[in-house]
């Protein structure tokens, strides 16, 4: 993919927020990675996409007006990420800035580029709070 094709940030997109007591949202630019341990990821293209973190889990849309429109529906029907136990933080990446790293025990990683210095801490604060709930069944 080309340097001019690759998703970028836009004035409109909305940056992470609260939108309740339990939810936090807002646009980033996501690549999966790693599908396990030195096993890259089939599908490695950077994807803008609307993200939601709702109760530890992290669900992706196509954007907003989709989340809007059509809650049940995620992107590509994917499952969402569930956090606990992940290791989410800030990552140096060669062409993208405001990048973190979300990576699972069992090898998985993605890549999540934020807007921006600000908006990348206010993701990195309530990932990592996500990731850190210990869930008891």
């Amino acid at each position: 993919m080309s340097i001019s094709r690759q998703p970028r940030f836009e004035g409109n997109d909305q940056r992470g927020i609260a939108t309740a007591s339990d939810t936090f949202e807002g646009t980033l630019i996501r690549k999966h990675n790693f599908e396990g341990f030195e096993r890259k990821a089939s599908h490695r293209t950077w994807e803008k996409l609307y993200a939601v973190l709702y109760n530890g889990d992290l669900y992706f849309f196509k954007d907003a007006r989709h989340r809007q429109e059509q809650p049940g529906q995620t992107f590509r029907n994917e499952a969402p990420l569930q956090l606990a136990g992940c290791a989410v933080q800030p990552v140096e990446h060669p062409k993208r800035r405001h990048c973190l790293s979300l990576k699972w025990p069992f090898g998985s990683e993605y890549l999540l580029q934020c807007a921006d210095e600000e908006d990348q801490q206010r993701w990195l604060q309530q990932l990592n709070s996500a990731a850190a709930r210990i869930e008891y069944y």
